[in-house]
Formats: structure tokens, C-alpha cells, sequence
């Protein structure tokens, strides 16, 4: 069995899958929004899929937001 290479927690083959497509930060998300980069991490930190990055001996953590989960988030706060 060959052992695949782990990047930040996350196994080498899904990474490459994730990294496919756009993954945007907190900032990126708010500047296409209009909401505070506040918000954008309040809403997203907890959300399936969202990449969250910690350097090791680091407390602080950045997110990454791949494309679909930005699309599937605004879909949900849509008034209908």
C-alpha cells in the first residue's frame, strides 16, 4: 500500500481534486459580497469543504473557500 503525502491535514490526491477549481480567501469573498470580511469568516469557518490553513506552532488560522462552497452558501442565503 502506498502512502500518499498529507499537506496540511489533507491527503495529497483530494488536494489536487479541491485545487481544481478557484479557492478564494475571506477578503476576496467580501469584496465580490459587499459584506465585511467579518461576516465572510463567520459564515464560512464552520461550513463542509472550506480549507482552513495553520501554519504548525501557529494559533492563527486562514480559509480558503473553494469555489463551489462560495456558490452553495450564496444560493442558500438567497431570498426566494
Amino acid at each position: 500500500m502506498t502512502r500518499l503525502p498529507v499537506l496540511a491535514g489533507v491527503r495529497a490526491d483530494l488536494w489536487a481534486t479541491v485545487m481544481d477549481k478557484p479557492a478564494y480567501t475571506p477578503r476576496e469573498v467580501a469584496a465580490r459580497t459587499g459584506f465585511s470580511s467579518r461576516s465572510i469568516i463567520r459564515w464560512f469557518r464552520n461550513e463542509p469543504g472550506v480549507l482552513v490553513v495553520r501554519k504548525p506552532g501557529s494559533k492563527r488560522t486562514t480559509l480558503r473557500i473553494p469555489h463551489h462552497v462560495y456558490q452553495r452558501v450564496l444560493q442558500r442565503m438567497i431570498v426566494r
